[in-house]
């Protein structure tokens, strides 16, 4: 008999629902429910391969027997139906490493990589090479087809074998998507199989290294992303059983190996680290999030909403002119779509305060490189929210602050600024004029003085050599102070920084409006390298007098470089981002 295939209707010419449904064992209101949950995504989906000049590529992750195929195969079944278009589902399972390789692994490198399943397991790179030609139209492409009866890849016969270009790549797998952990994350086990068969880490780390690899790299190609998120890992053992149960049915007579429920068991802890990473930080990352309960029944469509973070000084506004009149374009389209814009600089809240009132702005802002976030009492925050988030009553705004007042730092620039090594090293804005500010800064005398009035930190103007800086970073360092070197100053105060407040202002809008949020940030310096880095979204913007930010982030598809310059290059990308997360932003 041929061989189970991991999914059972990778490609038809004239798709069939009856097909279909009969090819999952689906009853037919099932056609009701993927209508009633699916076709908004659908619609995004078809308007977006209607307009790619290549094949669009589509990731849907979700834990082992949330539905990832079923849902893979309707959408290939209706985009043909309703608007014509070819597709070809992927299943990352069809391209599990054979029963050889992986023993050969095992023997190598850690007895557990002999079992199919996490990161290190796939042929990654002939799959990248596959989906590559698919997008770019490189027919004839031959699609390798796992047999998980078999535990091997099947064989070579009855692989897809496509010879016309298709308009959608489904791309389904459990751990589409999911980002490499920290080393520390890595040193305890989270479950018995860990514990008992990876006591020193070995395993784990070697897998986690994979993820980090070649898997970001297929990752970065997908151009829609969707997640079935289960409820908690509690479920999947259970969702994987009735998944082999379903297996067991097409081999009842074949005499293939079955998994037992036991085996099941200890099956899904392969699974159980990876899956919880995802749980708790893809869904802020996808595009269409479906939360589903034990049953797999969806209990909530969610999809993410946009918000931008900007620096300032050479990313909104001009370096030398302090203009935004390039970038109102883009402005007047994020206002439009009621994206909020939160500026998060170097400045001071009278600083921001002021220009919020020129740029026709009303969103929470972030002042003094991450020292703190300041909510409009606008807002209307719930009690409870306000009580977990611990917000101080400032006025108009709720402030949540991140470390100590400018205070405590003067107090320790105090103590070091008259050693002999760092006399007349440095100039902060506490010991200069407002004149000698606005003269050094281009700044106006009301401009200066709104500068001049930190909450949280000192902005120094070095007068030293090179050598004797990096001696005084060392020893503000020791004295426990941090240190922000941005385009024009350096900056001394507590652990905080852009990304920081970044993050915590998302988790809070994410709670606030009970929806996850992608953010987009945009700047042009190293003091905007932590945000940059935190968003899921990065617009570096063109500065006229130093090269971009070196970011350590992979994924090239979350990066914008700006061609233009300052405002100019900051409506360029941020028009780019709303085109590419959005479709349209006209």
């Amino acid at each position: 008999m041929s061989s189970p295939e991991s999914t059972p209707f990778p490609s038809l010419k004239a798709p069939d629902y009856q097909a279909f449904l009969d090819a999952h064992q689906l009853p037919n209101d099932y056609l009701a429910f993927a209508r009633a949950n699916f076709l908004e995504m659908a619609e995004d989906l078809a308007a977006r391969a209607t307009e790619s000049k290549q094949a669009l590529v589509l990731g849907i992750n979700g834990a082992q027997g949330s539905g990832k195929s079923t849902l893979a195969d309707f959408l290939a079944v209706h985009l043909f139906a309703e608007y014509q278009l070819n597709s070809v589902v992927i299943s990352l399972d069809d391209y599990y490493l054979s029963k050889a390789a992986r023993a050969q692994l095992a023997k190598d490198i850690h007895p557990l990589l002999a079992t199919r399943g996490v990161p290190g397991t796939h042929d990654i790179d002939a799959l990248l090479g596959v989906v590559g030609q698919l997008v770019k139209h490189d027919f004839p492409v031959s699609i390798q087809r796992f047999n998980k009866a078999e535990d091997d890849v099947a064989d070579r016969a009855l692989w897809t074998q496509l010879k016309e270009p298709v308009d959608v790549v489904i791309l389904e797998g459990w751990c589409l998507g999911a980002a490499p952990q920290t080393a520390q994350d890595l040193l305890a086990p989270i479950n018995p199989l860990e514990a008992l068969d990876d006591v020193g880490g070995q395993w784990r780390t070697w897998v986690n290294q994979q993820l980090a690899s070649s898997y970001q790299d297929l990752f970065d190609g997908v151009d829609l992303w969707v997640m079935l998120a289960a409820p908690s890992f509690d479920c999947v053992k259970d969702w994987r059983w009735q998944q082999e149960q379903k297996l067991m049915a097409q081999v009842v007579s074949s005499g293939s190996s079955i998994m037992t429920y036991d085996a099941i068991e200890r099956f899904t802890q392969y699974f159980q680290r990876i899956t919880q990473h995802l749980l708790v930080h893809l869904p802020k990352r996808v595009d269409y999030l479906y939360q589903l309960d034990a049953q797999r029944a969806i209990v909530d469509k969610v999809s993410p909403s946009l918000v931008v973070f900007t620096d300032l000084d050479g990313t909104l506004l001009d370096h030398y002119s302090y203009s935004f009149e390039p970038a109102r374009e883009a402005m007047g389209i994020l206002a439009s779509k009621g994206i909020e814009l939160i500026l998060c600089t170097s400045k001071t809240k009278t600083e921001v305060l002021a220009l919020r009132n020129a740029l026709a702005n009303q969103s929470p802002f972030i002042v003094e490189n991450g020292a703190a976030v300041y909510l409009p009492k606008s807002l209307a925050i719930p009690a409870d929210l306000l009580a977990e988030a611990e917000l101080i009553d400032d006025g108009d705004y709720w402030l949540k602050r991140f470390i100590e007042p400018r205070a405590h730092w003067l107090s320790l620039l105090d103590s070091i600024k008259f050693e002999p090594a760092f006399a007349g090293a440095f100039i902060g804005f506490n010991d200069m004029s407002v004149e000698e500010i606005a003269e050094d800064t281009g700044l106006s005398l009301d401009e200066a003085s709104r500068a001049k009035q930190r909450e949280f930190g000192e902005p120094l103007k070095w007068l030293g050599d090179a050598c004797t800086k990096q001696a005084f970073i060392q020893q503000m360092h020791l004295i426990g102070a941090g240190i922000l070197e941005g385009g024009r100053y350096i900056h001394i105060s507590g652990d905080c920084d852009k990304g920081k407040a970044l993050q915590w202002s998302s988790d809070f809008l994410a709670k606030y409006n009970s929806r996850p949020m992608q953010s987009i940030a945009a700047g042009d310096s190293g003091n905007d390298i932590a945000m940059l880095e935190s968003a899921d979204y990065a617009l570096l913007v063109k500065s006229p007098v130093h090269d971009f930010p070196q970011l350590k982030r992979a994924q090239a598809s979350s990066l914008y470089f700006s061609n233009a310059l300052g405002p100019s290059g900051w409506n360029e990308g941020i028009r780019y981002y709303l085109d590419t997360l959005l479709i349209s932003s006209a």
